[in-house]
């Protein structure tokens, strides 16, 4: 445990310009978004800081990229390491998944409070305003555990499907050479297809298909217009408990492949 600490450490010291390039990011839009909202109460600057906060679906996604690109850059000597592969993936993905926590959190609240200062007549407003942001701001305050969990899970999923491909691209160049190109395109289309058609199978109802449960069912139709649509349209399907435990799994089993690749040496 205390050498995985120490590279987490590390890690934290290789992205160190990346982590405050964030904060720095977060910090200066951050005040000028609370600064727009208190002094013109048009509603963009809610508007734009949500949409940041959705494009945080991809965030960790990028960080492994930067991170094992950095790796590979400033520290050759990673694929000498005598720790698995697996244990120096999870230091990475521990320290990404934390700052990407911490930056939800923080811009949520952020969020939350411009909200407030954008629209200082409430719900009203919101309606004649931007009505999607209302019931967001309503959803978000109910089951904001659920929807935590099911855009980190997602997210999880993208960071490790991108570092399973990074690492196969680099095994492809040796045994396709430039044809990698043409082959590699079609291998991600064919397993997407594959995930597509598995997700919308009776044998993926049967094994996952159990605790359905509805993010708006607490609001009334009347007041929040097709709300219950809001979560369909941000997670891209019908939520339920299964579907979270099957992500998960397959996060798990790429995070596995992933590592034994780098436990052969890929190079990064």
């Amino acid at each position: 445990m205390k050498l995985w600490w120490i590279l987490c450490k590390k890690e934290f010291r290789l992205m160190q310009a990346f982590l405050l390039m964030h904060a720095c990011i977060i910090l200066v839009f951050g005040t000028a978004g609370i600064y727009l909202a208190a002094r013109y109460h048009s509603g963009v600057p809610s508007l734009l800081l949500f949409i940041a906060i959705a494009w945080h679906v991809f965030y960790l996604l990028v960080y492994m990229l930067k991170s094992v690109r950095k790796e590979k850059r400033y520290a050759p000597i990673w694929l000498q390491s005598p720790q698995s592969g697996w244990f120096l993936l999870s230091a990475k993905f521990a320290v990404g998944l934390g700052i990407l926590c911490l930056s939800l959190g923080i811009l949520t609240g952020l969020w939350l409070w411009m909200m407030s200062l954008d629209f200082p007549n409430g719900a009203v407003e919101w309606e004649n305003g931007f009505p999607f942001l209302h019931k967001m701001n309503a959803i978000i305050k109910q089951h904001w555990f659920v929807l935590a969990l099911t855009f980190v899970l997602r997210a999880l999923l993208f960071a490790a499907i991108i570092t399973l491909i990074y690492f196969v691209r680099d095994i492809w160049k040796y045994t396709f050479g430039g044809w990698r190109w043409i082959f590699f395109p079609i291998l991600i289309v064919f397993a997407l297809h594959l995930f597509v058609r598995f997700s919308d199978s009776s044998v993926y109802e049967a094994m996952f298909g159990w605790g359905s449960f509805h993010v708006a069912a607490a609001f009334q139709l009347a007041e929040a217009p097709n709300a219950h649509h809001l979560p369909e349209s941000l997670f891209w399907g019908h939520l339920t408990w299964g579907d979270l435990v099957f992500r998960g799994l397959v996060a798990s089993i790429l995070f596995y492949v992933t590592g034994w690749l780098l436990d052969r040496k890929v190079e990064v």
